[in-house]
């Protein structure tokens, strides 16, 4: 199949029910670039509005709730040397001296070297060295409409997927989202060269990404975001408060390992007591993500 490529005139700044930017029957592949998370290009000119614009929505004729969409990334790379980042701990986390009303992004610009796969500051410098940090792109923004009467901003997570934010959401990961309005409207955005566990500066490396999607749709029944990799299998919580993300994922990691492997409910107790593992994603903004994990290799033989 050859990759479609869009060239978006207009960008959303919400998960929602809007005019296509391009339709399918079930299955398509995708190729786009994202603006980062300010609205700005490849070329670093403007083009988009803020925060977190989306390319989309791409609609699946086919899709009805109750179905899912699988999302895979087979092309996710920053298409520009240059990226910028908050270097202030965000109020979220509630560390002492850190009041939501005086908080201020102290914003640091950082360079990326795509042929090294690294980034660095000039601010890191001051320890009379050179840090580079290698690459990790993600997507910070991967998701459906959340209902057909409802819209979510950009920023927003839930169980429509959304800014959850979750450093996994890279290259050959296959997420799983549920179709919540016929149709199903999927949007990306929110391109980050790397980013830490939580985002906890209210942003990754942002940058703008040349991405590339394949697009199917599955019957698969699911109450929140699930994915996998090479390495695992994750299901995403996005609630608040953090207590509740877990439950999501974990409730939903217990359902699929029992469909996926024909585990019974004392097998899958068994597991995941002693091999299931939690990833933090967004911790910053309007719902928190957590992925609750577990590894593939333990069900090869």
């Amino acid at each position: 199949m050859t990759p479609l490529t869009l060239k978006p005139d207009a960008y959303s700044l919400s998960y929602g029910v809007c005019p296509p930017l391009v339709e399918i029957d079930r299955e398509g592949e995708f190729t786009f670039h994202t603006p980062d998370a300010h609205g700005f290009d490849q070329h670093r000119q403007p083009a988009a509005g803020s925060p977190n614009p989306l390319v989309g929505p791409i609609v699946v004729r086919e899709a009805r709730p109750g179905q899912a969409l699988a999302v895979t990334i087979e092309v996710l790379e920053p298409d520009r040397t240059t990226g910028w980042a908050s270097c202030s701990l965000h109020p979220n986390l509630r560390l002492p001296g850190n009041a939501l009303d005086s908080y201020q992004k102290d914003y640091v610009e950082w360079e990326i070297d795509l042929e090294k796969g690294t980034a660095w500051s000039s601010e890191l410098s001051r320890f009379g060295r050179e840090i580079d940090i290698p690459l990790r792109p993600m997507l910070g923004c991967l998701g459906v409409a959340p209902g057909l009467q409802e819209t979510r901003p950009s920023i927003d997570c839930g169980r429509f997927g959304g800014n959850m934010d979750y450093p996994r959401i890279q290259a050959g990961v296959t997420l799983y989202l549920p179709v919540l309005a016929p149709g199903a409207y999927l949007f990306a955005g929110d391109g980050h060269a790397v980013q830490g566990a939580g985002e906890i500066t209210g942003n990754g490396v942002e940058v703008s990404c040349a991405v590339g999607l394949r697009v199917g749709l599955v019957d698969m029944h699911i109450s929140c975001p699930r994915g996998e990799d090479e390495e695992v299998i994750f299901c995403v919580g996005n609630a608040e408060p953090l207590e509740q993300a877990i439950h999501l994922a974990t409730h939903e990691m217990k359902i699929w390992l029992g469909e996926r492997y024909g585990l019974d409910e004392r097998q899958v107790g068994m597991l995941i007591g002693q091999q299931v593992n939690y990833e933090i994603g967004n911790l910053v903004s309007h719902g928190f993500s957590v992925a609750c994990t577990m590894q593939k290799r333990i069900f090869m033989s």
